[in-house]
Order: C-alpha cells, then sequence, then structure tokens
C-alpha cells in the first residue's frame, strides 16, 4: 500500500508537470485500485477462513480486475502515435 500511494503521487507529478505519462483516467483507476486493495486488507485482517469468505475472494478478484484495467488505461495513454498512411 505505501509503494502503491508512492506510484500515485509520481503519476499526479507527472501529470501536473505536462511530461509524457498516464491520463487523468488511468490514475483515477489506480487510485480506485488503491482503494479497493486497502478496503480488502481489512477485510482480510479479519480471524479465520470465515472473516474472508467468500467476500474476501470476490474484493481480491475485483481489485485484480482493476489493476488490469488501469495498465490498460495507463498503455493507451503513453503509446506513441501512430501515423497511418493510405
Amino acid at each position: 500500500m505505501i509503494v502503491a500511494g508512492i506510484g500515485c503521487v509520481l503519476w499526479l507529478v507527472g501529470l501536473l508537470t505536462r511530461r509524457p505519462g498516464p491520463s487523468w483516467g488511468a490514475v483515477g483507476m489506480y487510485v480506485l485500485v488503491m482503494l479497493a486493495a486497502f478496503a480488502n486488507n481489512l477485510l482480510h485482517a479479519g480471524d479465520g477462513w470465515t472473516a474472508i469468505m467468500p467476500w474476501g475472494v470476490a474484493l481480491s478478484a475485483v481489485t485484480c480486475v482493476l489493476m488490469l484495467l488501469a495498465a490498460m488505461l495507463n498503455r493507451r495513454a503513453t503509446a506513441p502515435l501512430t501515423l497511418r498512411t493510405a
């Protein structure tokens, strides 16, 4: 969680300095990933198997899907533009 927070701060700095980097959508998605991961950490801090089943597994899956979507948004935002020749 600490490293993810540092990463989000660095992405925001990159956006504010206008260097090529992630879009606002990608940064927003990373923030959503951090919130889902934090909620997941709190849920998994419960004691025993019954504390995390079935919501712990579902929240872990949601967090993974959000990470994939954030990576796709980031890749789309930072991909170099290609020129098409007719």
